[in-house]
C-alpha cells in the first residue's frame, strides 16, 4: 500500500512537471495583440484589393489603348455594387460596375444582364434601359443606341 501511494505520488509529480514543459514564456496578451494586428492588416489588404480591382480593369484598358475620357467614381449607385465608375468612350457615357457576385441579388442582376443583354437602371436620377455586358463580376452599361464594338472586345478579353 505504501509503495502504491509512493508510486502514485511520483506519477503525479512527473505528470505535473511534464505539463510545465509546454508553458510558454510569452504572455497571452501578446498573442492576443498579434491576432488583432494580423486582423487589421488583413482588413487593410482587403480594402486595398477592393480598390485595386476596378482600377485593374482601367489599367487593362490603358495598356490596350482604349481611348476613354472623363472617368468619375460613382457615389450613388442604383444597385448595391461594390464600386462603379462612369466614363466617356466615343462620346457615349459608359457605366462600369464591380458587383459582389456572392450576393444573391447581385448575382440576379448579372444573370439578367447576361440573358437579356439589357438592364433597367437609374443614372443621374433618370431611369432608362441600357445595353448590358457582363464579364465575371463586372457589369458594363451604356445607352441602347450606342455602338461600342472596340470597347466590347477589350471588355470581353479582360481576365
Amino acid at each position: 500500500m505504501k509503495k502504491t501511494k509512493i508510486s502514485l505520488l511520483m506519477l503525479l509529480v512527473l505528470s505535473m512537471s511534464a505539463c510545465s514543459m509546454f508553458d510558454s514564456d510569452e504572455p497571452v496578451e501578446d498573442t492576443k495583440d498579434d491576432i488583432v494586428d494580423k486582423a487589421k492588416d488583413t482588413e487593410e489588404e482587403m480594402k486595398e484589393e477592393k480598390e485595386e480591382n476596378i482600377s485593374k480593369m482601367f489599367d487593362y484598358f490603358d495598356k490596350n489603348e482604349v481611348d476613354y475620357i472623363d472617368k468619375e467614381k460613382l457615389e450613388n449607385m442604383d444597385f448595391a455594387a461594390e464600386e462603379g465608375y462612369s466614363f466617356k468612350y466615343n462620346d457615349e457615357y459608359v457605366y462600369l460596375y464591380r458587383l459582389n457576385d456572392t450576393d444573391v441579388m447581385m448575382q440576379g442582376v448579372l444573370d439578367e444582364a447576361t440573358e437579356s443583354g439589357n438592364l433597367s437602371a437609374t443614372q443621374n436620377g433618370v431611369e432608362q434601359n441600357y445595353k448590358a455586358f457582363v464579364n465575371g463580376n463586372y457589369l458594363m452599361l451604356h445607352s441602347e443606341d450606342a455602338s461600342l464594338d472596340d470597347l466590347y472586345t477589350q471588355f470581353n478579353k479582360y481576365e
